[in-house]
C-alpha cells in the first residue's frame, strides 16, 4: 500500500481539470506536490505520456527530472520506473520527458500531441508565445496542463491566463510556506529572523510586486530539502481518500495502490 500525504491547500488539485495551477512564495511545496502527483498518475494510469516543461532548459540540470527521481525513490516505487539519462520510462510503455519551450516551434512540438500531462515548472518565466503553442498541442482526451510558479508581475503570461482571466476549466490555488506541514525547521528559523518588509520575506509570502520585476532574493537551494513525509509531523491527517484501483495490469511486479492523506 502506498500512502501519499498531501497538504490540505492542494486538495482541490486532486480533482480532474484541464488546467491546474499552484502559485505563491517559496517553501510552499508546489513542486513537491506536482512531482508526487505525476508519479501517482503514472502508476494509476499505465502508459501515461507526460512532459515536464520550462521556458529555458539548456541542460537536464535545469529540468524537474531530479525532483521526480527523488519522489520515485521516496515513495518506494523505483521498481515500476526506469530512469534513463534524458527520460523516465513509466509503467506499461509510459514516458516522462523534459523540454524547454524557448526555441520551440509549432512544428517541433507536434510530437507532444499525444501526451496526456504537461507540467510547466517555474511558469512565471513562460512567455505568451510558448503558452500559445503549448495549449493547443496538449489535446489528448482528458489531458491536463499543470503550472507551478512564484509570481513576479501581473503581465506575466501565466498570471494573465490563470489569475487575471482564469478559465472555467481551471483549478488554481495559492500555497505559501505556512501551508506546508513539512516546511523545514531550518527555513522556519530563517523566516523568523527576516523582517516582513525585506525582499526575501516578500518572496516567501508570495507578495512580490505584480507590476514590476521582482528583485527579491532567492533562498539558497542548499536550504531547501525534499519534503520528507514524516509520521512525526505536527499536523495530523484530517481525511483520507482512496484512489481508484489499478485493475489488471500486464506487469511482473505488483503495483502499490496509492492512498491520499490530506494534512493541514
Amino acid at each position: 500500500m502506498l500512502t501519499i500525504e498531501t497538504a490540505k491547500v492542494f486538495e482541490p488539485l486532486l480533482q480532474p481539470a484541464r488546467f491546474k495551477g499552484a502559485w505563491g512564495g517559496r517553501g510552499g511545496g508546489k513542486s513537491h506536490f506536482f512531482g508526487e502527483l505525476l508519479v501517482e498518475r503514472c502508476l494509476l494510469t499505465p502508459g501515461t505520456l507526460a512532459v515536464c516543461i520550462r521556458e529555458v532548459q539548456k541542460t537536464l540540470s535545469q529540468s524537474s527530472k531530479r525532483l521526480i527521481e527523488t519522489k520515485i525513490a521516496e515513495l518506494g516505487v523505483g521498481s515500476q520506473f526506469r530512469v534513463l539519462y534524458d527520460r523516465i520510462e513509466t509503467p506499461v510503455g509510459g514516458l516522462i520527458i523534459f523540454q524547454g519551450m524557448q526555441d520551440a516551434t509549432a512544428e517541433s512540438i507536434k510530437s507532444l500531441e499525444g501526451y496526456q500531462i504537461a507540467w510547466v515548472e517555474e511558469a512565471q518565466t513562460l512567455s505568451a508565445r510558448s503558452l500559445a503553442l503549448l495549449r493547443p498541442t496538449i489535446r489528448a482526451e482528458g489531458s491536463e496542463i499543470w503550472f507551478s510558479w512564484n509570481p513576479r508581475r501581473k503581465s506575466d503570461a501565466v498570471d494573465e491566463f490563470l489569475r487575471v482571466n482564469q478559465p472555467d476549466n481551471a483549478i488554481v490555488v495559492k500555497a505559501n510556506w505556512r501551508d506546508n506541514a513539512w516546511f523545514p525547521s531550518v527555513l522556519r528559523r530563517n523566516v523568523s529572523l527576516i523582517s516582513p518588509s525585506t525582499p526575501t520575506a516578500i518572496t516567501m509570502c508570495g507578495k512580490a510586486s505584480m507590476h514590476e520585476p521582482s528583485r527579491a532574493a532567492t533562498l539558497p537551494q542548499s536550504l531547501v530539502r525534499s519534503a520528507k513525509r514524516d509520521a512525526s509531523a505536527k499536523s495530523q491527517p484530517i481525511r483520507s481518500s482512496r484512489c481508484e484501483p489499478f485493475g489488471i495490469l500486464a506487469a511482473p511486479v505488483p503495483r502499490p495502490m496509492p492512498w491520499r492523506w490530506i494534512v493541514q
